[in-house]
């Protein structure tokens, strides 16, 4: 974990192939090939940024109202 983050490269060297991508508000899930991450963000990704280009397109305001996305990493899903 550098920075406090855990990046992805971290995520395929413990064997975690794939991750889901939930939000609550909106109902929006997705599950996400590490591999491919890797491949357009780079092994350093940090799952915070990554995470942010994922929901990039949510319109769901959060309580403060601005535009941020309420999802979460659901990990540990092969």
């Amino acid at each position: 974990m550098a920075n406090g983050s855990v990046r992805l490269g971290e995520l395929i060297d413990k064997g975690e192939n794939h991750f889901v991508v939930a939000c609550e508000p909106c109902k929006r899930t997705g599950r996400y090939n590490v591999a491919r991450l890797i491949e357009t963000h780079g092994r350093d990704a940090a799952l915070p940024d990554v995470l942010g280009y994922l929901t990039r397109t949510c319109n769901q305001p959060s309580a403060a109202g601005s535009r941020r996305c309420h999802a979460i990493y659901q990990r540990g899903l092969g």
